[in-house]
């Protein structure tokens, strides 16, 4: 009806980096809201909730996001090896393995997607 007001009520503010940026930390909401950091030069991911930070332990090789699927964040390791992230409230963010890349499996930022035998498929978010 014309004569209702709506609100909008934002429970979080945060101005942070957006990806390309200069301090290297990429930001990523899942679909329950939580914000989650990761941060390119130090290799750290991270959520901050109620003024703390929550670090992630991530696997040892060279790791990188790839994108959101509902809560979590899908990481690649090595370009072998894809791990997901997921915020446990309160202090816990858990990274499993989820499975091996396949032989011909190529990868974007902000999608997971694969190439084999002239088929392709794409999960994306976004």
């Amino acid at each position: 009806m014309a004569d209702e007001e709506e609100t909008l009520d934002f429970r979080r503010q945060w101005f942070g980096a957006i990806p390309n940026s200069s301090s290297g930390t990429y930001c990523f909401q899942t679909d329950d809201g939580t914000i989650l950091h990761f941060d390119t030069t130090q290799k750290r991911l991270f959520v901050i909730t109620d003024g703390d930070e929550v670090v992630a332990i991530l696997p040892a090789g060279e790791t990188k996001p790839l994108g959101m699927i509902e809560n979590s964040l899908f990481l690649l390791e090595k370009n072998s090896k894809i791990h997901k992230a997921t915020f446990q409230p309160p202090l816990t963010i858990r990274v499993e393995f989820v499975r091996n890349l396949e032989k011909d499996e190529k990868h974007q930022f902000g999608t997971l997607f694969i190439c084999s035998q002239k088929v392709q498929w794409a999960v994306m978010e976004g």
